[in-house]
């Protein structure tokens, strides 16, 4: 049960932009990031949930949670809950109903708590392994209902919503149970639960297997949080049967765990078995180790003082099928040791280089054969340079040819990262006479920023780029331009918007205002913040370019659809005008993000 720390109002700490606490901020600013991430951040962590994550959650069969526990509230606890449906009546709430969760877990005593009239905080996890698609959503626990059956619901408030990037997450999707495993173990009310002080060969064998694990952090101060990591297996390793460590990967830059774990250092790990459905929960001390690098891409390791076990038998009610390793996955060996690229991927030969602007550059590249792609997506690409394996995405800006078959060749266009320890070499010293195969490959081609059978019936198409942005959507329209007349002929009206400083940081200018020429419904809106009129995208222009007559009916208005890549202030800002200022439906809007 809680104690009175369970009576504090959630979040109350002093935050920075309200949404960063101390010990976040500490981390940005030692490893260098606070002043860039306090650009964005601020922009993508929102306090009501979006559309498109309200529909997201109630679309998944689990929840991974965590809540606080012990005295003061000093103990995270990370749950998988599944449930037998959920719905999200409006943007603040989120409502579990037919909530299940194994005997041994503590998050049946916060549910407790809640119905003593405690306030209990959460943070959410909602991840659909198959897509690797994740979104967090952090609150409290707000009521819990009771069925006349035993059924338990739980209505979950916002305080903080917002998504993460694809990383580290393995491919994974749920398939029938051919039969419960607890019905093949007459002792299983036994081994429910087992509780050890340290990591027996059980433990330590689930730890060599695991891929994935889900760390659960914060206190009654600042909040629960949950949060996902992922690497091929190895990552997660045991130095002796109390001790813990996992190497920190580039993410996000937020440092919200991090953060939360120089605040409160208790933490507790969710260690899945997909297999056997078994779950390690492993409680203990971390320690963030930040000169430390034993693996290879770690920017720092993670230790871990084990205080105890808890095994649970079957603990997730549901059966897996392995698809693919994450793209991203460094390997796992010692740091020094040499790196390859994994066994599926393409190598690719540069075949040409060409200038785009002082810091732009269009790549084409060809793989041993053709790569399937849609419009919109992105291409993961590994480096070996020198003794280091690198990882890097972006998204092709190629079009795919209507009624073709797959080319082997596509083009990615790179911006110069300044301190970035691959695009400088990809423009000033890679060369189409060189043989790049040895060094470069193609890991996978992903991403759903595309349009599917659900946005053809569009009244209009209005795409919005901010900076290199733009080559998602000079994929959709070299897409959309290679139809056949006929086609082309019935595209409805489509306008892009697009954001640069000057005039000479357009990235394929000249081919859109051609294009603009050539296709009657294009229209092309080149909007320059440090030249001439200086204009900005903002209200007025958002109004002019879906149209008074769009915006007047509502079926019309109803079916246009947004396709917008660039920062993420420039997206929320548009999201916000568009959905609250226009009237158009949040679902309609399709967002891309080069932030990670």
């Amino acid at each position: 049960m809680k104690t009175d720390a369970s009576k504090r109002e959630p979040l109350a700490d002093a935050r920075v932009n309200g949404v960063f606490h101390s010990g976040e901020v500490a981390v940005q600013k030692r490893v260098g990031v606070y002043e860039e991430t306090q650009e964005w951040a601020p922009a993508v962590i929102r306090n009501v949930m979006p559309d498109q994550h309200r529909q997201f959650f109630t679309e998944q069969p689990f929840f991974i949670m965590s809540t606080l526990s012990g005295p003061e509230g000093l103990q995270p606890w990370p749950s998988l809950v599944a449930y037998d449906s959920a719905e999200s009546p409006d943007e603040e709430t989120l409502i579990l109903r037919g909530v299940r969760v194994p005997a041994a877990d503590k998050l049946l005593e916060s549910i407790a708590s809640v119905e003593a009239g405690n306030i209990v905080q959460f943070g959410g996890l909602g991840i659909q392994f198959h897509t690797r698609r994740r979104n967090r959503l952090n609150g409290i626990i707000s009521k819990v209902e009771r069925s006349p059956d035993g059924g338990i619901s739980m209505h979950l408030k916002t305080v903080h919503s917002f998504g993460n990037c694809p990383k580290y997450i393995q491919a994974r999707r749920i398939v029938p149970l051919q039969q419960s495993c607890l019905d093949e173990d007459a002792e299983m009310d036994e081994k429910l639960g087992e509780t050890f002080k340290e990591m027996d060969e059980c433990v330590l064998s689930l730890l060599r297997r695991a891929d994935t694990f889900f760390i659960a952090s914060g206190n009654a101060n600042i909040g629960a949080d949950v949060s996902h990591r992922g690497g091929n297996p190895g990552f997660l390793r045991a130095v002796d049967s109390s001790t813990l460590m996992w190497p920190d990967y580039k993410g996000n830059e937020m440092y919200q765990t991090l953060g939360n774990l120089v605040v409160n250092a208790r933490t507790a790990l969710f260690v899945p078995d997909f297999e056997s459905r078994d779950v390690a929960v492993i409680v203990g001390t971390a320690e963030i180790l930040f000169d430390r690098r034993y693996m290879p891409l770690a920017r720092r390791t993670v230790q871990l003082k084990v205080e105890q076990v808890v095994y649970m038998r079957c603990a997730m009610p549901f059966a897996w099928q392995f698809d693919s390793f994450s793209p991203y996955n460094p390997p796992t060996g010692d740091c020094g040791s040499a790196a390859v690229a994994q066994s599926g991927d393409l190598p690719l030969q540069l075949l040409k280089k060409e200038v785009e602007t002082s810091d732009v550059q269009t790549f084409t590249f060809r793989a041993p054969r053709p790569v399937d792609f849609s419009a919109g997506q992105y291409a993961t690409l590994r480096f070996q340079l020198g003794d280091e394996t690198l990882v890097r995405s972006w998204t092709i800006s190629s079009g795919v040819s209507a009624g073709d078959p797959p080319s082997a060749q596509f083009q990615l266009t790179v911006k110069r990262r300044d301190g970035g320890r691959v695009t400088p070499w990809m423009l000033d010293q890679l060369s189409p006479t060189a043989d790049t195969t040895a060094l470069i490959s193609l890991a996978a081609v992903e991403g759903d920023f595309v349009v599917g059978d659900a946005q053809r019936d569009a009244s209009r198409f209005l795409f919005i780029a901010g900076g290199i942005g733009i080559t998602p959507l000079m994929s959709l329209l070299r897409t959309l331009r290679s139809q056949p007349l006929r086609r082309r002929l019935q595209l409805p009206p489509i306008v892009l918007l697009y954001t640069a400083r000057t005039h000479k940081e357009l990235v394929f200018d000249a081919e859109l205002r051609t294009m603009s020429e050539r296709l009657p419904q294009f229209e092309y809106v080149p909007l320059l913040t440090r030249e001439g009129e200086q204009r900005r995208i903002d209200a007025a222009v958002l109004r002019d370019a879906v149209g008074a007559d769009v915006l007047a009916d509502f079926a019309v208005r109803s079916r246009v659809q947004v396709y917008m890549c660039g920062p993420a202030q420039l997206q929320r800002m548009v999201a916000d005008t568009l959905v609250q200022g226009l009237g158009l439906p949040e679902s309609n809007l399709h967002a891309d993000s080069f932030e990670f």
